[in-house]
């Protein structure tokens, strides 16, 4: 089991970002894919995926803007800043797939 603890939307609907345990991974809605899991430097453990946290993603919300989004775990929070000029690749239909 992989449960979300926790999730917010961009105001226009375009992402969410879900709190997974300590991890933080965004999603591009329309198409359906994961474009990012936020990680921060100073917890990178060998052989250990990217934790946002030391502990449980208590509270995410992104700003009006959907450039910054904000994150609560145990006795702290972050912010995580969006690159301005990143959009995702455009998502063509497989060949043979169904409709």
């Amino acid at each position: 089991l992989d449960p979300i603890f926790t999730v917010t939307v961009t105001r226009d609907g375009q992402y969410a970002a879900c709190g997974r345990g300590n991890r933080i991974e965004v999603y591009h809605l329309p198409s359906a894919r994961r474009i990012a899991r936020l990680g921060d430097t100073n917890l990178a453990t060998p052989g250990v995926a990217g934790a946002a946290h030391r502990d449980y993603v208590n509270s995410l919300a992104f700003h009006p803007a959907g450039t910054l989004l904000a994150s609560g775990g145990y006795r702290e929070a972050k912010l995580w800043r969006r690159p301005l000029n990143v959009s995702p690749a455009p998502i063509g239909r497989a060949t043979g797939s169904e409709p």
